[in-house]
């Protein structure tokens, strides 16, 4: 099985199906977010953003990328690493 696909099946345990396709899209599009921008893309207040964010980064889905207590910056590293396979296979 696949990082996508694993990574899409954690994802969709964690969300029930909750605008899964658009997080998974804004994440393939940018693996680096803020729960303000998450709440922009998926037009939804700041706090339903906040929650879905905790449960995603408590379940490894999602990393903080920094210490900062405002505006932290989450990262989905396994979309990111599949992004930066290309890179690798050329270097």
């Amino acid at each position: 099985m696949g990082i996508a696909s694993s990574l899409s099946r954690r994802v969709s345990q964690e969300l029930s199906g909750y605008w899964l396709f658009d997080l998974i899209s804004a994440f393939a599009d940018n693996p680096y977010w803020t729960v303000t921008g998450v709440a922009e893309r998926m037009n939804v207040a700041f706090t339903t953003a906040q929650r879905v964010v905790e449960r995603l980064e408590s379940s490894g889905i999602l990393a903080c990328t920094g210490d900062s207590r405002r505006n932290r910056v989450y990262c989905a590293k396994a979309i990111l690493d599949i992004l930066e396979e290309p890179a690798r296979l050329a270097g």
